[in-house]
């Protein structure tokens, strides 16, 4: 789980960068998920929140 202070001392590249690779680990948790039983559904929600704080990082930087 990303921290909000980590988040807001990374670049942007690396917030994007980051953000690609939770959304590609999101969409193979779930497709394990449905395939076969999800043994840690717990990350599922971690990584939607953490998305979720690096948006709000990203779009704060971009109004500035």
């Amino acid at each position: 789980m990303l921290k909000m202070n980590e988040v807001r001392d990374m670049d942007e590249n690396a917030i994007r960068a980051k953000i690609n690779e939770l959304r590609l680990s999101t969409h193979d948790l779930r497709m394990t998920k449905v395939t076969t039983t999800l043994k840690e559904t717990h990350k599922l929600t971690e990584n939607k929140k953490d998305i979720a704080r690096l948006l709000t990082v990203l779009s704060e930087k971009n109004r500035k």
